[in-house]
């Protein structure tokens, strides 16, 4: 049984999260898709750097971290809620090494409770249709495919979101407190 306590993630939190984040993405992604592109998803999103610029993001609510008594980061994970009544998990991911112990069940709920806090009712996903690991998980709590549709790739001037149509994601959705 590996002790660790789920919390919020700070600064002094980065290195540790690159490492877990890097990993598990590389796990999970490097069996269907191009290295190449794994390795640019990490550079930009699991980097100490890219990891440091989260917190500034007003647009979130940040990182949720499953970490032991020394700082090793297990896993993490984070969603936005979006008003009126709803959020989006952008992430959540626990180092190949520690998987199946329950770690992304708690994180998840971290997660759940801080948004049904902000008056989300319901949680939606975006998983690759390749990705074996995470829809199994998502399912297993309670989501359900709703959708197909591009991909996010940022938003235009004005603020509205992008879509990249040449890289379909499965949206699953799920009532808050549904399976955590």
């Amino acid at each position: 049984m590996v002790n660790y306590k789920v919390r919020k993630a700070t600064l002094d939190d980065v290195k540790s999260m690159s490492i877990a984040l890097s990993e598990s993405y590389r796990d999970t992604h490097s069996s269907y898709r191009p290295i190449e592109d794994v390795e640019r998803t990490i550079e930009r999103n699991y980097t100490v750097d890219a990891l440091r610029k989260t917190f500034e993001d007003e647009h979130w609510n940040g990182y949720y971290i499953a970490v032991q008594d020394c700082g090793l980061v297990l896993g993490a994970g984070g969603a936005a809620f979006q008003p009126p009544e709803s959020s989006q998990l952008y992430v959540i991911y626990v180092h190949p090494e520690h998987r199946y112990k329950g770690i992304g069940r708690r994180l998840l709920a971290s997660i759940t409770e801080e948004v049904m806090a902000q008056g989300a009712k319901e949680m939606w996903v975006s998983v690759e249709p390749q990705n074996m690991k995470g829809i199994p998980f998502y399912e297993a709590r309670g989501f359900a495919l709703k959708e197909t549709r591009g991909a996010y790739a940022g938003t235009d001037e004005n603020g509205k979101p992008i879509f990249d149509e040449a890289h379909q994601m499965l949206r699953f959705c799920r009532e808050i407190g549904q399976g955590v």
